[in-house]
């Protein structure tokens, strides 16, 4: 997943020390769901996507299937749920044990819009 025009654009919800351990979904925005600002950065997100779906990932599917509830309970559409998050869970074996491109932590942060910082 890339947030190249025409595709999904993905939001990686883990914390920074997770991102740091393991790397972030290469084309992901790195928006922690455990930092200031989460949901007005997640629909800023959704904005700047331009009527692409926007991803959710986390480390096995947990955190973003939360949100993707939350978000669906609300009347929201245009995210996705990367259920087999990061590390793989009973949906699939991952993004990592896929081997999906990842980014170190410092690289993805730098790539992210200001907007979304």
């Amino acid at each position: 997943m890339t947030a190249n025009k025409g595709q999904a654009c993905g939001t990686h919800v883990r914390s920074r020390p997770e991102w740091t351990d393991t790397g972030v979904a290469d084309g992901t925005w790195p928006i922690s769901l455990h930092e200031d600002r989460f949901a007005e950065r997640l629909f800023a997100a959704r904005e700047r996507a331009e009527g692409r779906p926007v991803a959710l990932i986390c480390a096995t599917g947990g955190r973003s299937g939360r949100v993707m509830r939350s978000l669906r309970q609300a009347g929201y559409s245009g995210f996705l749920d990367v259920s087999e998050g990061m590390l793989g869970s009973a949906a699939g074996p991952g993004w990592i044990a896929g081997g999906y491109p990842v980014v170190s932590v410092d690289m993805a942060l730098a790539a992210l819009p200001e907007e979304l910082s």
